[in-house]
């Protein structure tokens, strides 16, 4: 039977003890079970401190043991080495990310990539001498990147953005390049949403990459301004105590965190979902299950977002800037009739074109094609 190895850095912690939360860990999972489906082994193999082989819901999880100082580059090595040793000549290699990939002697490759990640803004002033530092920094970091992309045959990208960038860098394009964007799972009925109040999401990672300070300047004029709003930051992470410190004991204001496949349950509690990514943002799954659960959304048109968002037709797609967010928030708060058309044209858009079905569907083409090279 055939195995397919996915590549990454840390399924379960660094001890093989707890599981890692995180929006690769989840893809892991939802193409682990595409494997299963297709009766296929799924076999994923991570950095650790010590090597360990455990289970995670019937699928092998390899630790291998790599010194956690060395660069990025040997530490994968050390990982593709491992599957080599294992692996037959059947076997697939898929790269969780394509940062990880190292030439290989496994003859089917694939890697996958999350989006462009290299589109953060710089707060720098933009002197002349700066912004031609900066053209020759953003010019040796393309060259690299498309040094290594140009050494894998087969690239599953997340969305539009990524190809569209690698078309603007290259010549001729030898590389196989499958876009197939992030998926949600659908529930058939949406419970309605309470009256009289309305209840505002934000649901992503707290940093500020993220928007968290985008979103938290423009919430909290919002919530003077307008008595019936309630906030849900549904997350974690290093700006968790500079949000909690703004809305000290406001309780209108909840911070919660809950299991990924727990995600529709609480965003159908929601009447709008905000999305305000500043950048590294591929075909956001925050942003697809917000619509699945009938959310009215506000994202940033930044990265893969704009792969899934019409304005003004299945939610509203604005710069990130503060202005513009309290804008688009201030018009779904006051107009209910819009609200409604926005979530289901965003509820339909997802049940048909971002479905699991059409992903996985997708996912089994493309293995199919490489393990037929």
């Amino acid at each position: 039977m055939r195995r397919i190895f996915i590549t990454y850095r840390s399924f379960f912690d660094m001890e093989g003890e707890n599981y890692t939360v995180g929006g690769i860990q989840t893809y892991i999972r939802q193409l682990a079970k595409v494997i299963e489906r297709r009766d296929e082994v799924p076999v994923i193999v991570q950095f650790s401190n010590r090597n360990f082989k455990k289970k995670y819901n019937n699928i092998d999880v390899h630790g291998v043991k790599v010194n956690m100082s060395s660069k990025e580059k040997k530490k994968a090595k050390i990982l593709t080495e491992f599957v080599e040793e294992l692996s037959g000549n059947d076997d697939v290699i898929i790269f969780a990310t394509e940062d990880l990939f190292v030439p290989t002697s496994i003859k089917h490759v694939i890697a996958i990539q999350h989006g462009v990640g290299w589109d953060i803004p710089n707060t720098n002033h933009f002197t002349k001498r700066y912004l031609l530092l900066e053209v020759i920094r953003k010019s040796v970091g393309n060259y690299l990147r498309l040094k290594k992309i140009r050494e894998i045959k087969n690239i599953v990208s997340v969305d539009y953005n990524f190809v569209n960038w690698y078309r603007t860098q290259v010549f001729c394009n030898k590389n196989a390049i499958y876009p197939i964007p992030n998926s949600t799972k659908i529930k058939k009925s949406i419970p309605a949403k309470e009256k009289d109040i309305i209840r505002i999401m934000f649901a992503r990672r707290f940093v500020q990459v993220r928007g968290t300070r985008l979103f938290s300047n423009v919430i909290k004029v919002i919530m003077e301004k307008y008595g019936n709003v309630y906030v849900t930051f549904a997350g974690e992470g290093p700006d968790e105590g500079y949000l909690k410190k703004m809305f000290n004991k406001n309780p209108k204001v909840e911070f919660i965190k809950y299991k990924s496949e727990n995600s529709l349950e609480f965003h159908q509690k929601h009447h709008i979902a905000v999305v305000p990514t500043l950048g590294s943002e591929g075909t956001s799954l925050s942003l697809l299950e917000a619509m699945a659960s009938k959310c009215a959304v506000v994202a940033t048109n930044i990265g893969g977002m704009a792969n899934i968002l019409i304005d003004n037709y299945n939610g509203f797609l604005i710069n990130p800037d503060e202005l513009e967010l309290y804008e688009a928030i201030q018009k779904l708060i006051l107009n209910e009739r819009l609200r409604e058309r926005l979530s289901a044209n965003a509820y339909n858009t997802v049940l048909e074109g971002f479905n699991n079905e059409l992903w996985e569907k997708k996912w089994s083409r493309i293995i199919d094609k490489v393990v037929e090279e």
